[in-house]
């Protein structure tokens, strides 16, 4: 799935401050994707359809937290899609035209989304070097709920799930029984963080999103959460206040972390994410529909 060659850096790249120069505005040059087919599910009658998405870029760079001007973000993020992604998005980058429909690293070229997560780091204790963990990301668009039509995803959507500022846990993934609190690392057990093995594969985090919107507003009214977007209830329902039902975004962000475990000699504690949390409690995915 990646292909390319590593990114050494120092731990300084958690702590310095970037120029405009240092935060490229795109659109980026894409990635010549191709994907295994046995990674996406033969093509069966299912209330949901999957998009597979390979790294598009990795840069320090959110969108969504700083919507209005050019500004580098706290930390790197790893971001997939559309090549429209920049410093700023607007609601003309979010629709793709016909001409453009390959500008997008997912396998489903009409999807013109942008989604974008914390990158993952490796430290190799013996060079004292950080190295870009290879990633990829599975999008799931879930027809669930009861409200009655479900409406098509608005176009320019924006959502943020998880607290990359994070100083506890998150839910443990063996107590997780409903999708309000649905962030989590995939195999973690009872750890509420990375999980405690190395032997298993790639880490993937999961990642649930509201699907009952507002019906007016594209973005939140306070930063950090969404106030445009609620879960539906205990019934199935969604909200007075959110009656307009869409498909329920479900993201695995997959960091493949076997490459190193490979060679040996590796602790849980050598990855972390570029916000700095070896725990994973940090976890966090950006949306901007398209």
């Amino acid at each position: 799935m990646w292909r390319g060659a590593l990114l050494g850096v120092g731990l300084a790249m958690f702590q310095c401050r970037l120029t405009y120069a240092d935060c490229p505005a795109g659109p980026f040059q894409l990635h010549n994707f191709s994907y295994d087919a046995r990674a996406v599910e033969k093509e069966v009658a299912r209330p949901y359809f999957i998009v597979l998405c390979d790294l598009s870029t990795t840069v320090r760079l959110d969108p969504l937290v700083h919507p209005d001007k050019l500004e580098c973000h706290s930390h790197m993020h790893s971001v997939f899609g559309s090549n429209r992604f920049g410093p700023t998005v607007s609601l003309e980058d979010s629709t793709l035209g016909p001409e453009e429909l390959a500008n997008t690293t997912c396998h489903i070229p009409a999807d013109g989304s942008m989604y974008w997560a914390p990158s993952m780091y490796f430290f190799n204790r013996t060079l004292a070097k950080y190295f870009l963990v290879p990633v990829y990301m599975k999008a799931y668009y879930l027809n669930r709920g009861t409200t009655e039509p479900m409406a098509l995803m608005p176009v320019g959507l924006r959502m943020l799930r998880g607290n990359p500022h994070a100083v506890r846990p998150l839910v443990k993934e063996n107590e997780i029984h409903n999708d309000t609190v649905n962030i989590f690392w995939y195999g973690s057990g009872s750890t509420g963080g990375f999980p405690d093995w190395l032997d298993k594969g790639d880490w993937q985090s999961r990642t649930m999103f509201p699907n009952c919107w507002d019906g007016k507003n594209l973005v939140t009214a306070t930063r950090g959460e969404n106030t445009h977007m609620a879960f539906r209830g205990s019934d199935g329902a969604c909200p007075t206040s959110h009656p307009v039902r869409i498909p329920q975004l479900f993201v695995e962000v997959n960091y493949q972390i076997s490459y190193f475990v490979q060679r040996g000699g590796v602790k849980t504690t050598d990855f972390l994410l570029s916000t700095g949390d070896r725990r994973g409690w940090a976890a966090h995915v950006d949306y901007i529909s398209g």
